[in-house]
């Protein structure tokens, strides 16, 4: 007997047909440089929402509340590199660093960053380096590094009282330093180390950093990312995953290019992540970053060349899959964002594919770029410095036929000229504009 559709079925039958074939335009996220707030290097961001966050490096840390757009100076000059951020709320946070790489330093914050405290100054004194740092809670923050001794002796420094006391911990006289840390929350935590023979070790906590176990590793990891206290990911030549906590680790591959070194390492969940580093390309040393869709087996690159010169990610941080922020060596911040919202089409019937001169030209800081196409095509907008690098992706899907406005916001850039390139199907344009500040 054959089956007869209802009126709700053939609806619905309708439905999915419509949403296979129309062309609907999926949103598209990328990276873009927004703001540089230094020349001198960068080496840690930390971020608790889309507006605040926090960025140091060399000297200074600096602060956002408008999501990395504007950034001003909140501490420093230090003379002291900053190696480790952590904040758990909009005002309270630590950040550690070195003096002359042997005087380890802590510092921290109750007003979101506006004002500084230095702590533990007991310890101040000693050869002690600090690497990283993580904000357990309001009063719980586990900050590690090593003893500078003739031999480097890896230890934790830890309050449970907001920076009251601390306590030092050795952890075992193998260990010759510890260099990233992290929760998934309170109590379930791990660290990367190093031992004197030059292996790596992960260290676990299950009791907020009281105890730590020591667990061997197949290579000597570069970065680590937890998803809760079974899954996680790390670096070593490529991406390492594990199901129980560290104990044992799988290898996904060399399933990333052989010259790109990971530096760190995000996931947001069990099959999206990012790992972030650096890279060579047209001759220069720079950022790389690659994301995965299907928990590591394969990767797509998501940006490169947009920084200068030694201007590789030192690290990056995920909110979700649709907020992130790297910085780079060279003092940029980069963004992760939604990107295809830039085209607004216009009642404007096109004549021809076209691509117009930018107005207003020269500009401070914003400028539109409008163009035309006939036909639907895949249409690539990008802007250039001078150099050829690519600043920014502007539009990057398929487009129907019509005329297009976009808006470029060249804040975070220096003055000068750059260039935007139109590509749609083999139509290609390309003209120059200039930033006057």
């Amino acid at each position: 007997m054959p089956i007869t559709k209802t009126f709700s079925q053939k609806i619905c039958s309708a439905v999915v047909l419509l949403l296979l074939f129309s062309p609907l335009h999926a949103q598209q996220y990328g990276w873009k440089i927004i703001a540089r707030p230094t020349s001198y290097r960068l080496y840690v961001v930390d971020f608790v929402d889309a507006l605040h966050g926090w960025c140091a490096g060399k000297d200074t840390i600096y602060r956002t509340i408008d999501g990395g757009k504007t950034w001003k100076s909140v501490l420093g000059p230090t003379n002291a590199d900053f190696n480790g951020l952590s904040f758990i709320d909009q005002l309270s946070g630590w950040a550690v660093g070195n003096f002359a790489n042997a005087r380890g330093l802590i510092w921290k914050t109750s007003n979101g960053g506006i004002s500084w405290l230095e702590q533990i100054s007991p310890f101040n004194n000693s050869q002690r380096r600090f690497y990283d740092t993580f904000a357990q809670s309001l009063s719980h923050n586990t900050t590690i590094g090593s003893k500078y001794f003739i031999a480097d002796t890896g230890i934790t420094v830890q309050t449970t009282n907001g920076g009251a006391t601390w306590q030092e911990r050795i952890l075992a006289d193998s260990i010759a330093a510890i260099s990233k840390i992290t929760f998934i929350d309170q109590f379930h935590g791990w660290a990367l180390g190093g031992l004197r023979n030059a292996e790596g070790i992960l260290l676990r906590t299950s009791d907020g950093g009281k105890a730590w176990e020591i667990l061997k590793t197949p290579r000597a990891f570069t970065a680590i990312s937890f998803i809760d206290s079974l899954r996680g990911w790390a670096s070593w030549g490529g991406v390492h995953y594990t199901l129980d906590g560290g104990m044992t680790w799988n290898f996904l591959g060399f399933n990333l290019p052989g010259d790109f070194y990971i530096k760190t390492l995000s996931f947001v969940d069990t099959l999206k992540g990012w790992v972030f580093g650096s890279q060579f390309y047209q001759g220069i040393e720079t950022e790389g970053i690659y994301s995965t869709k299907d928990g590591g087996k394969s990767w797509a690159q998501e940006s490169i060349g947009l920084t200068g010169d030694f201007g590789y990610i030192t690290d990056a941080v995920m909110l979700d899959q649709n907020h992130g922020w790297a910085v780079s060596y060279d003092g940029a911040v980069l963004s992760y964002q939604l990107m295809t919202s830039a085209a607004e089409k216009i009642e404007q019937a096109p004549k021809a594919f076209m691509l117009k001169q930018n107005y207003p030209n020269p500009f401070n800081p914003t400028t539109n770029i409008q163009y035309s196409i006939l036909k639907r095509s895949p249409v690539i907008l990008r802007v250039f410095d001078g150099l050829g690098r690519v600043i920014n992706t502007l539009v990057d899907e398929i487009q129907e036929p019509g005329t297009y406005r976009v808006s470029f916001d060249g804040a975070g850039l220096a003055s000068g000229t750059y260039f935007y390139k139109l590509e749609a199907g083999e139509f290609t344009a390309t003209h120059a504009m200039n930033l006057l500040k």
